[in-house]
């Protein structure tokens, strides 16, 4: 436990930053322990206790980080469905199995996001007076995706606009 303490000390200090990566960090965070845990669970039962407590930990470090407690029930909530029919043994490798997943569903979901995103920005040639100007008041991965997938599909004619990029100051009012 003392090891998933310091791990998700680096998502609450925002050592690491981002979604995206908090979601992916989280989910590994969560794999690394269920196996350092793997020897002293002698029970589905155990697994489950000790798993909700790192689900709690994981995700009281970022209140504002809806794909890490997604990511987290995600791993939880598909390995209480399947526990009936595996072992005990092989609960580490679904839980790696269900944090593939999600990564997946993610990168998946940027890709559409990013192509549907790409889309909105009016197509306004090179005309200098006509330039299309996106505000943004964040860093977000999502965002960055769809701009590059604009310019990647021609739409040169914007500027981008960033209010604020300090992850502490985000969503504040």
């Amino acid at each position: 436990m003392k090891k998933l303490v310091q791990d998700a000390k680096k998502i609450k200090n925002l050592e690491i930053q981002g979604a995206t990566n908090v979601a992916l960090s989280a989910t590994q965070f969560l794999c690394d322990y269920a196996k350092r845990i793997s020897k002293e669970c002698t029970t589905t039962k155990d697994y489950f206790e000790n798993l909700d407590k790192a689900r709690k930990i994981l995700i009281e470090t970022r209140d504002t980080e809806p794909a890490m407690r997604n990511g987290i029930n995600y791993i939880i909530s598909k390995l209480r469905k399947e526990i009936e029919s595996i072992s005990l043994n092989e609960v580490v490798k679904y839980i790696n199995d269900y944090k593939e997943e999600y990564k997946q569903l993610l990168e998946n979901a940027k890709k559409r996001v990013a192509e549907i995103g790409a889309q909105r920005i009016p197509d306004i040639g090179e005309d200098r007076d006509n330039e299309f100007i996106v505000m943004t008041h964040c860093h977000s991965s999502f965002v960055n995706d769809i701009l590059l997938e604009a310019k990647r599909i021609g739409k040169i004619n914007f500027k981008v606009i960033a209010t604020e990029t300090q992850p502490r100051l985000q969503g504040r009012e």
